[in-house]
């Protein structure tokens, strides 16, 4: 059965770019290596191996495609479980919810095509 994407229930407050983008992720003094799979000016998706606790702060860190890097301060806002047969078919990730994202930083995903519609 395919799935169906229903606009009504979409809980997001913000439209989500997808773009995949190298990162660095710092939480509770350790690095860690991610991909960015979606963002819009309120947080992101990052896919990673680190199992990051509800409710701890986050740093993540990359470089645009042109070259703009951005280090922003965010939260783990919640959990989802993924049954262990899915975690063998993809690495698994986190949500993060952006604590004022700098300017520089919204006008960028603005540009990028993430104003809400």
């Amino acid at each position: 059965m395919r799935r169906r994407f229903i606009p009504e229930l979409d809980r997001r407050e913000a439209h989500r770019i997808r773009q995949r983008i190298p990162c660095a992720l710092m939480v509770n003094g350790g690095r860690h290596s991610g991909v960015v799979h979606n963002f819009s000016a309120q947080g992101l998706f990052v896919e990673t191996h680190a199992a990051l606790p509800v409710g701890a702060a986050a740093v993540i860190a990359f470089r645009t495609s042109a070259g703009e890097q951005f280090v922003l301060e965010a939260s783990v806002p919640n959990r989802r479980h993924i049954p262990h047969s899915l975690r063998l078919l993809t690495l698994g990730g986190v949500g993060l919810r952006l604590i004022e994202p700098p300017a520089a930083y919204r006008r960028w995903v603005e540009g990028t095509g993430g104003s809400k519609s």
